[in-house]
């Protein structure tokens, strides 16, 4: 599997090491639990974007995810129906 650097050279290498760590092929080598994953995320945040807060998370998820967001919003409707 490639670095996502390797894909895009604005990929930093830290967000490289923590792509990479979740898809190796050892479990005992990726990261033990979710907490162990938002640790690494958070200190690469604070290193690159200090003033990134979860409300831009989540404007960032709704932009990138709008069109799901609404399918998902429509069958939820259907099924209330």
């Amino acid at each position: 599997v490639k670095a996502p650097s390797e894909l895009n050279k604005n990929v930093p290498k830290e967000l490289d090491a923590i792509v990479m760590k979740l898809l190796k092929k050892n479990p005992a080598d990726r990261f033990q639990s979710g907490e162990e994953l938002s640790r690494a995320l958070r200190r690469f945040l604070m290193q690159y974007s200090p003033d990134f807060t979860p409300n831009d998370l989540s404007i960032t998820a709704k932009e990138l995810f709008k069109k799901e967001i609404v399918e998902d919003r429509k069958k939820l409707q259907r099924l209330n129906d």
